[in-house]
């Protein structure tokens, strides 16, 4: 189980943002801006310990109720707000997630992985496929790993996010140049 949550937490983490324009704000009763203990107070799961490590933070259970059944959820927070949310979902989840999220959002946007990519994505290690929606806020990925193990993940998340991480990095090695 701890080997899923790791790679759960390092695909969501890898998983890029494009968009300025803020759509979702959250996911069903988890809103972006939220501190642990709200997080935790929304009972959408049984969240274990907050970890921190220089302003990022992560919560992350294993009985989120999805789709008539239990999996895997995670909450990254940036300097103790909640900025995302993900959910490993199952292969045969996959095709009825993206068709719901197509009728509530619409197309999926230009960010999205071309066919191409999703073609490459069971026969190649460590390679992404996304299909994005809302602005940029809500993604469906798969990712496979270097032995062509797939996580399959629909993620909430705030538009600058990655942004936000990049630009926390920079701050945190600045001192070591």
């Amino acid at each position: 189980m701890k080997s899923v949550l790791k790679k759960v937490a390092v695909a969501a983490l890898l998983l890029g943002t494009a968009s300025s324009a803020f759509a979702v704000d959250g996911y069903k009763d988890l809103k972006f801006g939220m501190n642990k203990d709200q997080v935790a107070a929304t009972n959408l799961c049984s969240f274990g310990e907050y970890a921190e490590s220089n302003g990022m933070g992560y919560m992350e259970c294993d009985d989120l109720t999805f789709n008539g059944g239990t999996t895997f959820g995670a909450a990254w927070f940036i300097n103790g707000k909640l900025s995302r949310f993900a959910i490993v979902l199952a292969d045969d989840e996959l095709v009825s997630v993206a068709t719901a999220l197509k009728n509530k959002f619409g197309a999926p946007t230009k960010r999205s992985s071309p066919k191409s990519v999703w073609r490459k994505v069971d026969v190649t290690p460590n390679t992404e496929a996304n299909m994005w929606f809302d602005n940029n806020t809500v993604l469906l990925a798969v990712v496979s790993g270097q032995d062509l193990t797939k996580t399959n993940l629909l993620a909430y998340t705030e538009a600058d996010f990655n942004n936000r991480i990049s630009k926390m990095e920079s701050q945190s090695i600045a001192s070591d140049l």
